[in-house]
């Protein structure tokens, strides 16, 4: 979005969208950042939230951290690219997976990490967030014990306690309990 609002493309469900089973409105976030996540593990994140009859939100963040010194028409592109494309790519896999009537919506946010997905929870009504598993695997980067500590914070900020979604089995790392 121009001027630094967040940028926002919704997805209606190619049919009448399904009410989660319990008639809550229950919605699914799949969170990612630069190096979080991949394409198998978003297909995960719409397989996960279909399955349960859930919306989903798709929300793509640039953290201020790496776009502080880019010009803001830059970003503002960048920002535009993003939805765009995490838009088709989220309408191919709902339609290659045969869930066309889950509704999904693609948030794109600039800021800190913590603060935005915090944030995004608490004005999206998420009650379930699903992260990319990170591309590095080995437990002993930093990168890695980043994911585990985000995942305290954003619990310990909402109540909702952030699951890793892994796209190999589909999934998520702690998904018992993952609201309180």
């Amino acid at each position: 979005g121009a001027n630094g609002e967040p940028a926002t493309a919704t997805t209606p469900a190619d049919d009448a969208a399904v009410a989660p089973a319990d008639g809550r409105p229950g919605t699914t976030m799949y969170v990612s950042w630069g190096g979080s996540g991949r394409g198998q593990a978003l297909r995960a994140a719409v397989e996960l939230a279909a399955s349960a009859e859930r919306d989903l939100t798709s929300l793509a963040i640039l953290d201020a951290r790496t776009t502080a010194d880019l010009d803001p028409e830059l970003v503002d592109a960048i920002e535009d690219e993003l939805v765009w494309l995490l838009r088709a790519q989220t309408r191919m896999i709902r339609r290659e997976l045969g869930f066309a009537s889950t509704a999904t919506e693609v948030v794109v946010r600039r800021g800190r990490i913590v603060d935005v997905l915090k944030t995004a929870i608490n004005d999206l009504g998420a009650d379930r967030v699903l992260i990319g598993a990170p591309a590095l695997i080995d437990p002993g980067t930093e990168h890695v014990e980043s994911v585990h500590r985000l995942i305290e914070i954003v619990d310990e900020g909402t109540g909702v306690r952030p699951e890793i979604v892994d796209p190999d089995d589909h999934q998520p790392a702690g998904s018992a309990g993952a609201t309180r």
